[in-house]
Formats: structure tokens, sequence, C-alpha cells
């Protein structure tokens, strides 16, 4: 019985292959099937392994800041289950415009090219959920994504000095600058001392230096609050420079849309 591509059925050939007066008959594919499998299936396991070292970095990651790299809460977040509330929460044109330009700004983005984003809302405008959106699709391309409250890193941070430890802060300095993309998460919230005043700094400038995309979100009167800190100058001066690209959300809160009345 003539032999067929498993793949395609098409009948294999009788290729003749001659060595002086004797001759060798040899059936080989028609086709390119065992080819192309062959090349996908390779492919398939560089993925896996691209994949393995993907996870196994931001395992490391986590491990070095002692904490997940978004809260539970937010990585369940993405584009297109956000999109489907719309109309079950209602959506101001100034909020679709805002999620679009996340979209897009998630399409587009570059380390090396992209500014970051400056979100600026009233508490629950959905600031946050559109930057974790914005992480999902990073991820999605290989980039490695933080997203954390600044009080919460600042707070890290003076712990790593004040107790004994496994973390130093010279490593955190180091690991942020690993990341691809970081959102600092309501800053302006965060308490004020001359030691955490230091800190802020030295991590906005470790961002800055390496090349880190950095996006902020906060409410006006933190915002406004930050601005009235004389020693912050520098801070914010820095700031302007990493997030070009404001974006105000004008749209009132959505916690509480969908409660339902038993």
């Amino acid at each position: 019985m003539a032999k067929v591509c498993s793949i395609c059925g098409k009948p294999y050939k009788i290729q003749v292959f001659k060595m002086g007066e004797r001759s060798l008959d040899i059936e080989l594919p028609a086709c390119n099937c065992e080819a192309i499998k062959f090349e996908e299936e390779q492919k398939r396991k560089e993925k896996v392994r691209e994949w393995e070292r993907i996870e196994k970095k931001v395992y490391s990651l986590k491990r070095q800041l002692n904490c997940p790299l978004m809260s539970p809460l937010f990585q369940e977040k993405t584009f297109e289950k956000v999109a489907k509330l719309q109309d079950s929460i209602g959506w101001s044109s100034d909020y679709k415009e805002n999620f679009q330009k996340c979209v897009e700004y998630a399409k587009n983005f570059d380390r090396y090219s992209s500014g970051g984003l400056f979100m600026v809302g009233k508490t629950g405008s959905g600031k946050t959920t559109l930057q974790a959106c914005i992480i999902k699709e990073l991820e999605r391309k290989g980039k490695f994504c933080l997203l954390i409250q600044f009080s919460t890193l600042l707070d890290l941070m003076i712990e790593s000095i004040n107790f004994n430890v496994e973390t130093s802060i010279f490593q955190y300095y180091n690991t942020l600058a690993q990341f691809d993309y970081v959102v600092l998460d309501d800053i302006g919230r965060e308490k004020y001392t001359d030691k955490r005043l230091e800190i802020a700094f030295r991590v906005i400038d470790t961002l800055m230096n390496n090349k880190v995309v950095v996006s902020l979100t906060g409410n006006p009167e933190c915002i406004k609050k930050l601005t009235s800190i004389a020693e912050y100058k520098a801070i914010i001066d820095r700031l302007k420079d990493l997030c070009p690209n404001e974006m105000i959300f004008k749209n009132e809160s959505f916690r509480g849309r969908n409660v339902k009345k038993f």
C-alpha cells in the first residue's frame, strides 16, 4: 500500500537513486506538511521556553518586592471585560475617549519611546482599572510590569531600613530598574517625613535613569497637596518628564453602580 502524508493525505512520490548499476527506490513526501509541522512545533517549544523565562522573572521580581506585582482585584481586569460594563454602569463620553486612548497606548507601547500617563480624577473614576488593563496587554507581549500604590512601595522600603528583612533598600532600587512599565497608584496619599521624601526622590530618579516607563494615578486634591511640599519640587520636575501624557477623568465614581436591591 502506497504511503500517504498523515496530515494532508497526499501520496508519497517515488524517488529513484542510482548507485552504479544498482538503483534504490525511496518514498518521499510530495508535500511540505511535515516540514511545516516541524517548524510550528519548534516555534511552539520556543514560545513555551519564553513564557517559562517570563514566569521565572516575574516570580523573582515578586520575591524581591515581597508583594504581588498587581493586587488580585486588578489582575482580573482586561479591556474586553471592562468594555462589557459600558451599558450596565453607564460610560460618559469622556470615559469612552479615555478608554480608547488606553487601548491605543497599550497597542503602540515601546519602552524607549512611550512616555508615561498621568491620570488625574476623582476616587472610583476608573483610573487604576484602565492602568490594569494596559498592564494585561503589555504582559501578553512579554513586558514586565508593576502596579503598586506609591505609599505601599515607600512602606516596603522604609521597612527594609528599620527592620532586619531579607531585601535591602538598594535591592529594591535595582528591582524597580528591571521593569518595563511601572504604575505608581494613588500618588499623593502617602505621608512624608524627611526620610520618605528622600526615598521617594530616589525611586523616581532610579526609574527615570533606567528609562522605565512610569505612569501615575492620583486625585486632584492629592496632587495639589504634593505641590505644596517645598521639598517635593525636584520630584515633581522629574514626574513631568516621566509622564508627559496627561489624562483627565471628569466622570463621577463608578463604584456602587452595579449594586442590586433585594
